[in-house]
């Protein structure tokens, strides 16, 4: 299971520079806590499917989510992908693509799209 936490830049123009690293620092914690929270939250659901723990891969990375995701499922050899599709605006998804419809491209095996 796998889900990406955006990170979006601020000006930090009137912060001085230790202000700045500590914000910075303090967003990194928060992503990171969410992430977690993301992760302990898809695992209860999975583990209330009947699905057990041990069968459970759990994983936080930072860098290019699809790219990530067809990456670690080739590397394990997994069946299949799973995955969420959240609904990105048309515009956003036009400009940027989602990241499941990079994966779709992209992947090795089989991908699934839930909504």
């Amino acid at each position: 299971m796998v889900d990406a936490v955006s990170i979006h830049h601020s000006s930090y123009s009137t912060y001085s520079h230790h202000e700045v690293d500590k914000l910075r620092e303090q967003r990194k914690n928060e992503i990171k806590e969410e992430g977690e929270k993301i992760l302990r939250k898809a695992a209860n659901l999975l583990q209330g499917k009947g699905i057990q723990e041990n069968k459970i891969k759990k994983m936080m990375k930072k860098g290019s989510p699809a790219e990530d995701i067809c990456e670690e499922a080739e590397k394990n050899n997994y069946d299949l992908i799973i995955m969420a599709n959240k609904g990105a605006g048309r515009v956003k998804r036009f400009l940027l693509g989602s990241t499941s419809d990079r994966v779709v491209r992209h992947a090795e095996i089989s991908v699934m799209i839930v909504k």
